[in-house]
């Protein structure tokens, strides 16, 4: 994302939302397209840290702040899969 740093304090005050929100909401949604891919081998560490996550602590806390759920502790996407996406 490019950004010049007039129009990000624009849209922040529009929004009210601030560049690291903007950036976390971003990430979470990645890693929900992510975690949707069933031929994806990628663990849930994998998927923090292809979503731009630093560390699994900041993708969960993120997470669970933006989307109510609390992701997996094993590991394993797939029971997660079966219960976040398709209870809709």
């Amino acid at each position: 994302m490019r950004f010049h740093p007039s129009s990000l304090i624009r849209h922040q005050y529009r929004f009210e939302k601030n560049f690291f929100q903007y950036v976390n909401e971003f990430r979470v949604e990645q890693a929900k397209k992510l975690l949707k891919e069933t031929n994806s081998k990628l663990s849930i560490l994998g998927i923090a840290y292809e979503s731009g996550f630093n560390s699994k602590t900041s993708f969960n806390t993120t997470f669970k702040k933006l989307t109510g759920q609390t992701l997996p502790s094993s590991g394993n996407k797939s029971g997660f899969i079966k219960f976040y996406f398709l209870r809709f």
